[in-house]
């Protein structure tokens, strides 16, 4: 993450993490010319409106898509990717190339072996897994963020929020993060197209 050193209106500036768990998009099968098999391009357009803005992209932001039906979670990193297109057709292709680093032989350069190959990468920024939607946000929730200089104490306070239909309203629970010590994150667990039920709350 990569935080601005904004403090207007309310608050510092915080990282902002997006887990999208989309209950019948299988990673394996994911078709960038047919997003809509397992409504997989609600992920897309998820990712979309978390990661652009106007003049560019949101560097203190990344998004998390959890493919249930198989398994898998792709994460896209603001900070980090490179030529990425606030379209449904370019999101769709650079996140089958992501998924594709699940396969032997496709995995990305090594940053550490190549940074200039890495740094040119297309796949710099998107991190492809094996791992569940719990396991995901209980890894997002421990994230901590470093301190902007050595002598200042960084924030350790994270925030979930659940995007349930039978939820407080949403203005109602950005106005409560304002209350208490400062944000080090905030992290946002938004449904799919059939939305986020009291029970997908209580199994997280």
């Amino acid at each position: 993450f990569l935080p601005c050193a904004s403090v207007q209106p309310h608050l510092p500036c915080f990282w902002r993490r997006f887990i999208v768990p989309l209950r019948r998009a299988d990673a394996l099968a994911f078709d960038p010319a047919a997003p809509c098999q397992g409504r997989a391009d609600v992920g897309l357009r998820c990712a979309s409106a978390a990661l652009f803005r106007s003049q560019g992209l949101r560097r203190n932001t990344q998004v998390c898509l959890s493919f249930e039906a198989s398994g898998h979670t792709l994460e896209i990193s603001g900070a980090l990717v490179r030529d990425l297109r606030p379209d449904e057709a370019c999101v769709a292709q650079r996140v089958r190339a992501g998924l594709d680093t699940l396969q032997e032989g496709c995995e990305p350069p090594d940053p550490a072996e190549d940074p200039a190959a890495w740094s040119a990468s297309r796949l710099r920024g998107f991190e492809a897994r094996a791992r569940t939607t719990l396991k995901a946000l209980r890894a997002a929730a421990k994230w901590r963020a470093p301190p902007a200089r050595p002598e200042e104490e960084a924030p350790t306070r994270v925030v979930v929020l659940l995007l349930a239909e039978d939820g407080i309203p949403v203005a109602k629970a950005c106005s409560e993060l304002q209350v208490g010590p400062p944000l080090a994150g905030v992290v946002a667990v938004i449904g799919d197209d059939r939305g986020f039920a009291g029970e997908d709350c209580a199994a997280l």
